[in-house]
């Protein structure tokens, strides 16, 4: 069974039977008209996939497929992704979506690929407009060219494609990601990594002939930071073995444990895969060449770690969703129950106490969206700040840092002769003061403890602190009108009253894993209370941030072909022994000069300033949003019951004990539903 087939097995028989316990909570919820939770649920079943034939649901896993430029990152893709499930797709001669060619590289930036009926290309420009291409101009231009000024004036402005596409794997709910490769722009280095962030996997490619290289294991190291799982695949070029002695140098490239990896390197998720064969194994469905290739056990294995490791935290989250809703109708339910059995003569005391509740809780609403509101203005000023002081940091220490770190191409009198004639070495300098800039930025952005989280922290802590008062405050209301309704019912006694536990506490809190990106917070749902959120929302309000910067800055400080040019014109203008004998520290002395007045240029530029707000603004703004739903959610529900009270009061005593039946029959019902959301997470928890 390949991959695609064991996903879909898998997703059916879990999903399948979420959606019997939706649709058996949704036929209760519509009976007495909660319209809130009938909308919720209906969002939910339509993300279910129930059957191999439904239509293509949720990208649940996306898989990144990154590494150094001409290592087979592209061919890896096609041989993934051939068998589509349409024909006529592709024009004759080519084995799958993703533009290769012999020796040349050709993933020119990051590609997305997803599935759809009818193959599309959109090209994603770095402002985040888009443009539609072909796909035959895809295949035709998405490609590296030999010239650098072709790449540089074809893909300057777009930062990724994104690719619809009818293969099986795709349709089981699986996205793959072709990066570029990693020597070419740190802009599309930092595209990735983004990426990467919120990636089930990062598959990581290397050439046997030249397995990875110094700047190929930092890349690595970057990539495990950054990625929740990464597999590692050497491309066996031209069908080479993987013997003992190479498989002890890979041992030490891959910094693994030699004497373990060379006994079942697969136990470190590194693969021998001849990428090549098991690209025309698949095309003609050879078996037995596809296990030959490697291509098949790394396929189990990847089967295994996405329904093993994966699919479960992501059934769970859609369980616990389930879960909620359930509890709430129940609740409602029961609510009405009681008004259905009440004294009726109590309900007009208890219904204008409850409206005075309500009017509490909307004045705390409003009060939660100023606190926010207020927040991001500040944290906005706190981000600008942070960013102008990053900048006169690296203004006086970029320099020293620079002289301290080698330039790889300078090792010995000949290669500095040889930067007299060759812009190879004023590139590798530049390239080295680029990644101190770059490495900086992103420290700057991404660290949890220093940089821009901490500066921002202490506001965004403040902004908690005040949430969370206020969500007691309304939790507190809620408790109370809910309370109210059960003292009607003559046959509950003080000390059998319920002891209500409020669901918008634990809305708040799986709104709070989501920003974060935590599923155990997700999962585990208010337990902890909402100071859980401490150390963590910081984090979450600058992610992805140093993308959109590093990318502003790379453009506006270290343009490479214009400086290198700069650079190079200089020191060929001197000639003679000194300048040889003084070349390197010429060209440091050169990129430097070109390097920091741009650099002093960008305290007053607009561009990049704008990137930061905007990324903090929308966070914070999506965070207020979250938050002011589940509140306007609450008032909603709160209200409408109350009005059920007041609709019951008119109906007759013939009406009111029908009604009692149906609610008495609605309770036995959801009593079953939560048995089978019980159920689910035993089945889910049995799948790990």
């Amino acid at each position: 069974m390949n991959v695609a087939a064991e996903i879909d097995e898998t997703r059916t028989l879990i999903e399948g039977t979420a959606a019997k316990i939706v649709d058996k909570i949704s036929r209760v919820a519509t009976d007495f008209d909660m319209s809130t939770q009938v909308s919720q649920l209906k969002d939910i079943r339509s993300h279910l996939r129930t059957s191999a034939d439904d239509e293509a649901g949720d990208d649940i896993f996306k898989i990144v497929v990154c590494g150094r430029f001409r290592n087979g990152k592209s061919t890896l893709l096609n041989a993934l992704l051939t068998n589509a499930s349409s024909n006529g797709v592709l024009p004759p001669g080519q084995k799958g979506p993703m533009p290769t060619a012999d020796g040349i590289p050709t993933t020119a930036v990051a590609t997305l690929v997803r599935y759809t009926e009818e193959p599309y290309v959109l090209a994603w420009h770095f402002d985040g407009s888009s443009e539609e291409w072909t796909f035959e101009r895809y295949l035709k231009d998405a490609r590296l060219w030999n010239r650098a000024e072709d790449n540089s004036k074809l893909f300057e402005h777009i930062k990724m494609f994104e690719v619809g596409y009818p293969a099986e794997l795709l349709r089981s709910g699986v996205v793959l990601v072709d990066s570029p490769g990693t020597d070419e722009d740190p802009r599309r280095t930092d595209t990735t990594l983004g990426i990467i962030q919120d990636a089930a996997a990062a598959i990581i490619v290397y050439n046997s002939f030249s397995l990875a290289g110094d700047t190929e294991q930092s890349f690595a190291v970057l990539v495990k930071a950054h990625s929740g799982h990464s597999f590692e695949i050497i491309n066996r070029m031209h069908g080479r073995e993987l013997d003992a002695e190479y498989l002890a140098m890979a041992a030490q490239r891959l910094n693994y444990e030699r004497t373990e990896f060379m006994k079942d390197s697969n136990a470190f998720d590194v693969y021998g895969i001849d990428v090549r064969s098991a690209l025309d194994a698949r095309v003609e469905r050879n078996v037995q060449e596809l296990e030959r290739s490697g291509m098949a056990q790394f396929e189990r294995r990847l089967s295994r770690f996405l329904l093993e490791e994966r699919y479960p935290a992501y059934a769970e989250h859609v369980a616990k969703k389930i879960e909620l809703i359930a509890t709430q109708v129940e609740e409602t339910v029961s609510r009405r129950t009681t008004v259905a059995r009440g004294d009726v003569e109590k309900l007009d005391a208890v219904i204008h106490d409850c409206y005075g509740r309500l009017e509490n809780i909307s004045d705390v609403r409003n009060a939660i969206e100023r606190i926010i509101t207020r927040a991001t203005r500040k944290v906005e000023r706190e981000g600008l700040s942070s960013y102008r002081n990053l900048l006169s940091e690296m203004i006086d220490d970029v320099p020293r840092e620079f002289e301290k770190t080698p330039i790889p191409s300078f090792k010995n009198l000949g290669d500095r002769f040889g930067a007299l004639f060759n812009k190879k070495y004023v590139t590798d300098a530049v390239r080295v003061l680029n990644d101190i800039i770059t490495r900086r930025t992103r420290e700057w952005a991404e660290s949890p403890d220093k940089g821009l989280s901490a500066d921002i922290a202490p506001t965004l802590d403040g902004m908690r602190d005040e949430i969370v008062e206020k969500v007691k405050q309304i939790d507190s209301d809620v408790k109370a009108i809910r309370l109210s309704f059960s003292r009607l019912d003559p046959d509950v006694t003080p000390a059998e009253l319920p002891q209500l536990t409020s669901t918008l506490e634990r809305s708040l809190w799986v709104i709070a894993g989501g920003l974060m990106s935590d599923p155990a917070m997700m999962l585990t749902g208010g337990a902890a209370g909402w100071r859980g959120v401490a150390g963590g929302l910081a984090g979450a309000v600058v992610a992805g941030l140093a993308a959109g910067v590093i990318s502003a800055v790379f453009g506006i400080v270290l343009a490479p072909a214009a400086v290198i040019a700069i650079i190079w014109a200089g020191m060929t203008t001197t000639s003679g022994f000194t300048a040889l004998m003084n070349i390197e520290g010429r060209v440091r002395s050169a990129a430097l000069k070109a390097v920091l007045p741009k650099l002093a240029d960008l305290k007053t530029d607009g561009d990049v300033e704008a990137t930061i707000v905007t990324n903090l603004n929308e966070a914070l703004t999506k965070l207020k949003n979250d938050v002011l739903s589940v509140v306007d959610g609450v008032l909603s529900s709160e209200r409408r019951e109350i009005e059920n009270a007041e609709n019951s009061k008119k109906l007759d005593r013939a009406d009111r004990e029908a009604e009692l039946l149906k609610l008495l029959d609605a309770a036995g019902v959801m009593r079953s539903a939560a048995g089978d959301v019980a159920d689910l997470h035993a089945r889910i928890r049995q799948t790990a």
